[in-house]
């Protein structure tokens, strides 16, 4: 059974190389951001392990939305290393960030993935996720 648990500075390393499977990126670029990232109060993440090694990692940021008139958050990231895949532990780290959103008043979860990611898709609308936007993205 996997250990989840919350992210601390000195889980980087481990991050680091599961975000890698999920979108690469430079490990400098990556450092030069985490510390700041994890030292934002809206900000919170966890991480999976599975005999010791990591499996796994979920961030979001709740921030205040002024229609709602209230909390909502995003899942920014959402990875299971490939060797742990189809053991449920993308729905166990989801169920993290929900159960994080409940305690913070928390009206609306957002999350996107590929549009080519049905395994993904499965598991979010498995999780009582529904489709109810486009979303659109403009790189800069």
């Amino acid at each position: 059974m996997a250990q989840i648990r919350r992210i601390v500075e000195s889980d980087f390393a481990a991050a680091h190389g599961l975000l890698d499977q999920l979108m690469p990126a430079a490990v400098d670029l990556r450092r030069a951001i985490w510390n700041d990232t994890l030292a934002h109060g809206n900000y919170a993440a966890w991480i999976a392990e599975l005999g010791g090694r990591p499996a796994g990692f979920v961030d979001l940021f709740v921030f205040p939305d002024l229609a709602h008139g209230r909390n909502i958050a995003l899942v920014n990231n959402l990875v299971v290393d490939e060797r742990f895949r189809r053991r449920g532990l993308g729905e166990e780290l989801l169920q993290q960030a929900i159960t994080h959103c409940r305690l913070h008043d928390v009206v609306e979860l957002h999350l996107w993935t590929e549009a080519n990611n049905t395994q993904a898709q499965r598991l979010y609308e498995r999780t009582g996720f529904v489709r109810r936007a486009v979303l659109m993205e403009l790189e800069m």
